[in-house]
């Protein structure tokens, strides 16, 4: 592939659709964790505790990871395509 369409795969294209993708996983936990809430569901076993807190952390750990991805996909628009403006030496 050309370079320029292989530099947009990777910066533009691939964060796209993990965003779709985080974004799906993201939704499907957030209703989990709403059905639960509204249920009240405990664990099993002599010690009791809400399941819905653990069950949280998903969407939230969801919409971090789009959030960092919808900035790696900004700050490639915005510098033309590049993360960095700054190009890394060589290595030897």
């Amino acid at each position: 592939l050309p370079a320029q369409l292989q530099h947009f795969l990777k910066r533009i294209f691939v964060p796209i659709i993990g965003v779709v993708y985080v974004a799906m996983i993201g939704w499907a936990g957030f209703v989990a964790t709403r059905e639960l809430i509204e249920s009240g569901e405990v664990s099993i076993g002599t010690v009791q505790f809400l399941l819905w807190p653990i069950l949280a952390i998903l969407p939230l750990g969801c919409l971090l990871l789009v959030f960092a991805l919808l900035q790696t996909i900004f700050s490639s628009l915005k510098n033309g395509g590049q993360l960095n403006k700054h190009k890394l030496p060589p290595t030897e």
